[in-house]
C-alpha cells in the first residue's frame, strides 16, 4: 500500500472540509449581519392630517379705559359684566360715590340676570307647545350627564331651567313673566336711585367688545407695528413684557379685524405662503377659524421665524386671549408612511435605500408631510434628478441599516 498516496488523499480531504467550513461560516455571518443590520418594510398608502402647532399672540386694535379725575375711590359698576359686545356710544362703566354699599350693585346685577331669564322663558312659553317643551326637557336631562365639558354642562343646565319655567307657565296661568320683568325693573330703578348721582361715565368708542379686565399685554404688539423686523416681533413674543400698571376699568376691543402673530421655526414657515387661507384652531375656545397668511418673516441662516395670520370675521368674546397655542391645518398628506430615519441624502437629494435582490439602490423621494417620528412620501416625484430613479410602490425600503450606499452588494 502506498502510504504517501493515502496521506495526500487525507490532506486533500482535510483541505476540502476546511474550505466548506470556511464558506459556511462566511455565509452564516453574512446572513446574520443582514438580520442584525437591515430592517425592511413594504410601502403602504396612508392619508394623515398635516397639522402644526405654534405659540401665538392675538393682536387687535384695543385700548384701556382711563379713570377720569375725581373718580378715585369710587364704587364702580361694570355695566356689561366681565365681557360683552358693545356699540359706539354704549355706556360700559359707571362710577358712583364710594360711600355707597357695594351690595347694591350685586343686587342690580342679580335682577338684570333674572330679567334675561324671564324674557327667554316667556319667549319659549309663547312660541312652543307643551309637547315641544317636554321633549326639550327630556333632551336636556339626557345630555347633561354626557356633556363633553363643564361649559357645555352649564349651558344645558341653564337651558333646562328655562324650559322648566316655560312649562310651568303653560300649566299654571298665574305665572306671568311680563309682571315679573316689570317688578325687577322697578327694583333696579329703586336701587339706582339709592346710589345717587353718577360721578363719571365711560362709553365705548368702538363697535366691538368690552372686557372688564386688562392683562397688561394690550400694547405689546399692535396692528400698526406688524411690519416690524424678525428680531422685534420674535423678541416681543419671547419676552412677553407686561405693562407696569394695569388699568382697573377694563378695555374696549375692535373685534372685526384681528391677527395672530405666531412664533415658529424657519422650516415650518417655508410651508406657509402669503395669501393662503388655512384652518386655524384656537386653544382658548377650540373654535376653528379660516385665516389668511398675511406675512411670513424669516431670514437665511436663522432658525427662528414669525408667521402672521389675519381674519376679517368678527372675533367672539370667548376666543379672545392674548397668548394661546394655535393649531394650523395644512390639509392632508397622502402617500407612503416611513420612519424619519429611513430618509437619506445623497448630493443634496432626499431619498431612501431599497433592496433589489441582493443589491442596495438609492431611490429619490419627495416628502409631503413630517410628523413625530415619521414622514409621508409622495407617490410620485415631480422632477427626477439625472441618474436617479423614483421610489416604486413595490420597493422594499430599508428602514434600518449601516454603511449603506448605492449599488452595495449584500451577500
Amino acid at each position: 500500500m502506498d502510504v504517501s498516496y493515502i496521506k495526500r488523499i487525507g490532506l486533500y480531504l482535510l483541505l476540502a472540509i476546511s474550505a466548506l467550513a470556511l464558506i459556511a461560516s462566511i455565509v452564516y455571518h453574512a446572513f446574520e449581519g443582514i438580520s442584525d443590520d437591515l430592517e425592511l418594510t413594504f410601502l403602504k398608502s396612508v392619508e394623515v392630517s398635516n397639522d402644526v402647532e405654534m405659540e401665538a399672540y392675538l393682536c387687535t386694535s384695543e385700548h384701556s379705559i382711563t379713570s377720569k379725575s375725581g373718580s378715585d375711590g369710587a364704587l364702580i359698576e361694570y355695566v356689561y359684566g366681565d365681557k360683552a359686545y358693545v356699540s359706539i356710544g354704549d355706556t360700559v362703566v359707571r362710577a358712583y360715590s364710594g360711600e355707597n354699599d357695594p351690595a347694591t350693585l350685586d343686587k342690580i346685577d342679580a335682577l338684570e340676570k333674572n330679567i334675561a331669564f324671564y324674557k327667554k322663558a316667556d319667549e319659549y312659553s309663547s312660541r312652543r307647545s307643551v309637547e315641544q317643551l317636554k321633549q326639550g326637557i327630556e333632551k336636556c336631562e339626557k345630555n347633561i350627564p354626557i356633556a363633553s365639558s363643564q361649559k357645555e354642562e352649564t349651558a344645558l343646565r341653564e337651558e333646562l331651567r328655562v324650559l322648566l319655567a316655560a312649562y310651568s307657565a303653560k300649566m299654571d296661568a298665574t305665572v306671568n313673566f311680563q309682571k315679573l320683568i316689570k317688578d325687577c325693573e322697578s327694583e333696579i330703578n329703586k336701587a339706582r336711585t339709592s346710589l345717587g348721582k353718577v360721578k363719571a361715565e365711560y362709553k365705548s368708542d368702538v363697535n366691538g367688545a368690552y372686557f372688564s379686565q386688562c392683562d397688561g399685554y394690550e400694547g405689546m404688539i399692535t396692528p400698526s407695528n406688524l411690519d416690524g423686523t424678525l428680531d422685534e416681533l420674535y423678541g416681543a413674543l419671547s419676552e412677553k413684557k407686561q405693562a407696569e400698571t394695569i388699568p382697573a376699568l377694563g378695555k374696549v376691543v375692535e373685534m372685526n379685524t384681528w391677527y395672530l402673530v405666531c412664533r415658529t421655526d424657519r422650516e415650518t414657515s417655508l410651508r406657509m405662503v402669503k395669501g393662503n387661507v388655512l384652518n386655524v384652531t384656537l386653544e382658548s375656545s377650540g373654535k376653528v377659524c379660516k385665516m389668511t397668511v398675511d406675512r411670513v418673516v424669516s431670514e437665511r441662516e436663522r432658525d427662528e421665524a414669525i408667521v402672521i395670520f389675519k381674519s376679517s370675521l368678527m372675533l367672539e368674546c370667548d376666543d379672545y386671549t392674548h397668548f394661546q397655542t394655535v393649531k394650523i391645518s395644512l390639509g392632508t398628506a397622502k402617500g407612503y408612511k416611513i420612519p424619519t430615519g429611513a430618509v437619506r441624502y445623497e448630493n443634496g437629494v432626499a431619498g431612501v435605500y431599497v433592496l433589489r435582490g441582493s443589491l442596495v439602490r438609492f431611490r429619490q423621494v419627495e416628502i409631503v408631510g413630517a410628523f413625530d417620528g415619521y414622514v409621508v412620501l409622495s407617490p410620485t416625484v415631480s422632477e427626477v434628478k439625472e441618474g436617479l430613479t423614483a421610489l416604486n410602490r413595490y420597493d422594499r425600503v430599508i428602514v434600518r441599516g449601516h454603511n449603506l450606499y448605492d449599488r452595495k452588494v449584500i451577500i
